[in-house]
């Protein structure tokens, strides 16, 4: 009986060890990196924004590169609302209204628009490549502080998948953006 409870105790801790041990031979597949972070791209779709206050629908030209994000709001006849510029600790924000600056362009937003919107963040959420169908999240995810990325849809552009349409819920703020075309600076 003393050999079977030793056999069971030492049994057990080495199925744990050869577990353990197959899992740093056979590391699981991870995702190949993401150059888009590096090289910029141009998202260019439509924007479905809702607060407490509003909601606004309005078309979007989002440009990344990785020393300026630009985000233009316009409206289907093509008239600007808000043309926004960051670049690492400055942001401009240009409206009909005026012109407003900050070192924090989520700030800027916040202030100006009363959207509060991490737009560092969201240029990573925006960026994000699938290696195939399967890879696509199927629920919201938490991703910054208190805010839910949910991607809807993902489509093909070049030899990457991207998405498509997604959801960012935030605190004060839902987002549902719908992506019509993408261009990966190369």
């Amino acid at each position: 009986m003393k050999f079977l409870k030793a056999l069971w105790r030492y049994g057990s801790y080495l199925i744990v060890v050869f577990a353990l041990h197959g899992c740093f031979l056979f590391p699981p597949p991870s995702l190949p990196p993401s150059h888009s972070q590096h090289l910029g791209w141009t998202a260019q779709g439509r924007a479905a924004i809702r607060t407490k206050q509003d909601q606004v629908i309005v078309n979007f030209i989002w440009r990344y590169a990785p020393d300026e994000t630009r985000i233009r709001l316009y409206g289907s006849f093509g008239k600007v609302y808000a043309d926004l510029v960051a670049r690492p600790g400055h942001a401009t924000l240009t409206t009909d209204d005026g012109r407003w600056q900050d070192a924090d362009s989520g700030r800027l937003l916040k202030s100006v628009l009363g959207w509060d919107i991490p737009v560092e963040a969201a240029n990573q959420w925006l960026a994000r490549t699938f290696v195939d169908s399967q890879s696509v999240p199927s629920g919201p995810l938490t991703a910054f502080d208190e805010w839910l990325i949910e991607y809807k849809d993902i489509k093909q552009v070049g030899d990457t998948l991207r998405p498509r349409r997604l959801k960012i819920t935030g605190p004060d703020v839902s987002i549902l953006l719908s992506i019509d075309t993408w261009q990966v600076n190369k």
